[in-house]
């Protein structure tokens, strides 16, 4: 696959952690540009947030008002829904795309030391920006107002996140310390059934538990991180022209095929969990070794270059501290224009335009800052 030589490689994702090497894997970092504005995307579209532990909720308002859904709304649901079916199975294949490459090369470091590494960079970003930020930013717009006790309810929900965005440091941060474990101390037959009986499992205890399905479902995701395995270890296959066409036209064209039916029942559960989304991150991959095949040997790009370094210098940044800022924006527009916004055209447009541009605006700020008081940061 395509490489640019670089003196350094972000390895989490969307985390920054660099090690010292002398290539980069130039795919990913357009993986992890495409994602992170996917994730931006996705989190600015909703109008309705409900958990047994507080949530917004401005379709139900827009109901009593009698005011219908906008066509831009109603478009852009789709999107997402379409969002939906993969960008995080994809990021953590893109994080065990990552792992693999590290186990090749040798430099990964003892059992301790990993864990210790992933714990500073997934787990202490967590705990301050979900305690610092996700819950003050949601306690002013009154996600948690309809509470009995609202402080119990946002500490509770750290441990049972499935619709908090921060969920994904928590799986990731399980799913990695059990995939490096499993490849660690098995052979990889033993490493193929244990997270093929993972994800099954996973699937059954999130039927079973729903929003009470703790640490964000690590077992389910443990299965994308060694997808994200398989993938490098065929990546000679994506070295060929010809090969990444056929797969890059196969797998779109079966994820088009597949989307419609991921709500038919048991079937749409396998098609929605499972051939979705390895579908769209086997078109994600491919795509992007292409495009970073043709800038390699074409030289030009030179501003989608500038754009994709920008992007992952900042997209840790824009995960942590974009998507509270919707819960805030929407609470501000019922308040200041009514709930008659949300049925105008225009209005709509403003506000989804605010929600994506808006909140990625102030994340980067936010990021600017961080990193001016101190370089070495870990929130961003």
């Amino acid at each position: 696959m395509n490489r640019c030589k670089e003196e350094s490689v972000k390895l989490d994702c969307p985390s920054t952690e660099v090690i010292q090497q002398t290539e980069r894997l130039y795919e990913c970092d357009l993986i992890r540009t495409i994602l992170t504005v996917l994730v931006v995307v996705g989190h600015s579209t909703y109008y309705t947030i409900s958990t047994q532990f507080g949530g917004l909720d401005m379709t139900s308002v827009m109901a009593q008002a009698g005011i219908q859904d906008t066509m831009l709304h109603w478009v852009t649901s789709k999107i997402t829904g379409a969002i939906y079916l993969f960008h995080m199975p994809a990021f953590f294949a893109l994080s065990g795309y990552l792992l693999e490459w590290k186990f090749e090369s040798n430099v990964l470091p003892q059992t301790k030391k990993f864990i210790q590494q992933k714990a500073s960079r997934l787990l202490i970003p967590l705990v301050a920006v979900w305690l610092l930020w996700n819950i003050p930013i949601k306690m002013l717009s009154g996600y948690y107002q309809e509470q009995e006790f609202p402080v119990v309810s946002a500490l509770t929900q750290i441990i049972f996140s499935d619709s908090v965005y921060l969920w994904f440091l928590e799986a990731l941060f399980c799913a990695y310390v059990l995939l490096f474990l499993i490849k660690k101390y098995t052979t990889k037959q033993i490493e193929s059934c244990v997270c093929l009986c993972s994800f099954v499992c996973g699937l059954i205890l999130q039927k079973v538990l729903g929003q009470w399905m703790p640490l964000g479902n690590p077992l389910k995701y443990i299965f994308w991180l060694w997808v994200g395995c398989l993938l490098y270890r065929g990546r000679n296959v994506l070295l060929t022209q010809k090969s990444r066409k056929m797969i890059l036209l196969s797998s779109t064209i079966l994820f088009i095929i597949a989307a419609p039916f991921h709500s038919f029942g048991y079937v749409g559960d396998v098609i929605r969990h499972g051939i979705c989304p390895l579908f769209a991150t086997i078109s994600l991959f491919s795509f992007c070794a292409a495009l970073a095949d043709i800038i390699d040997r074409q030289g030009k790009f030179v501003r989608l270059k500038a754009c994709v370094n920008f992007m992952n210098k900042y997209s840790f940044g824009i995960y942590l501290y974009a998507e509270p800022l919707n819960y805030l924006l929407l609470s501000l527009t019922l308040v200041v224009f009514g709930a008659h916004a949300f049925g105008s055209e225009w209005m709509a447009a403003g506000l989804y335009a605010i929600r994506i541009c808006g909140t990625t605006l102030v994340a980067i700020a936010i990021v600017w800052v961080l990193k001016k008081v101190n370089p070495k940061t870990y929130l961003c």
